[in-house]
């Protein structure tokens, strides 16, 4: 289970997580913690007189990862745009990033081409 809520959340940057996720920081301590407690109870499972109740206890929190991935999942759509919306409004960014850097390119070629021009015209004794 713990694989697949990792296939889910790899494909989303960690700012639409926190953004889309209120609570994402929380989520993945609790999910660190019962994936300790899952290891503790497999290492139980054949030892001493109380296996039910470890058995119990792996189900219970096996049942808690389920529902953390089922919200995933139930967030899905909310991360999908929200990824889509960032997507956009960086491209927007680099696009106006790329038309400032060509318009100061342009304004120095220009402004360079007159400083020649001045400089040639006085150094040829036109002034």
């Amino acid at each position: 289970m713990r694989v697949k809520i990792a296939e889910v959340v790899d494909n989303y940057s960690l700012d639409v997580l926190n953004a889309v996720i209120p609570n994402y920081w929380d989520i993945k301590r609790r999910l660190n913690d019962l994936s300790g407690r899952i290891t503790e109870h497999r290492a139980r499972k054949d030892v001493g007189a109380e296996i039910g109740i470890t058995l119990d206890r792996y189900v219970a929190d096996v049942d808690v990862i389920k529902g953390f991935y089922d919200d995933l999942l139930a967030y899905g759509p909310e991360l999908d745009e929200y990824a889509t919306r960032l997507a956009e409004q960086e491209r927007g960014h680099r696009r106006k990033d790329r038309r400032e850097q060509w318009l100061i390119a342009t304004g120095s070629a220009v402004i360079g081409g007159l400083l020649v021009a001045l400089a040639s015209y006085w150094w040829l004794g036109g002034y």
